[in-house]
């Protein structure tokens, strides 16, 4: 969800040039209806969405390099950290069905849960990237 001071640059905004902006007016119902709304703008010709969050800065290009190549043909890949599984994301085409019948905030982890031995878990080098929901988290990021 990007709001209407954040795409004119305001405080706090991240620059989004380039990018498809997509409102989602249900997001009090969850990360779900996010994703939900974001998939039909996904142009058709993709074969692979990867799902990013937007409050982990700490996630760099590499990352998602790694997750792409290390996915291979599964139908759904985790970055696996050293301290466990974390964002970002990548599904298959073949999953978009499943993303958007999600709900609520773990409905994402519910579906890697349900494809079990399907998900491959991409290594990727260090701790599952902060998130920033505060202030004082922001405040923490290394400099």
């Amino acid at each position: 969800m990007c709001d209407r001071r954040e795409r004119r640059g305001g405080p706090g905004a991240g620059d989004l040039s380039g990018a498809d902006v997509v409102e989602n007016p249900g997001y009090g119902e969850g990360c779900s209806s996010s994703i939900a709304a974001a998939l039909g703008a996904v142009d058709r010709r993709a074969e692979v969405l990867v799902l990013m969050l937007g409050d982990q800065p700490g996630v760099t290009p590499q990352t998602v390099r790694a997750l792409i190549d290390g996915r291979g043909d599964a139908p759904l890949a985790a970055c696996a950290y050293a301290d466990g599984r974390g964002h970002p994301l990548a599904f298959a085409r073949a999953m978009f069905a499943d993303l958007a019948g999600l709900h609520g905030d773990k409905g994402v982890w519910k579906l890697l849960d349900r494809y079990g031995v399907d998900v491959v878990d991409v290594p990727v080098a260090g701790t599952i990237p902060r998130d920033v929901d505060t202030i004082d988290d922001y405040r923490a990021l290394p400099r």
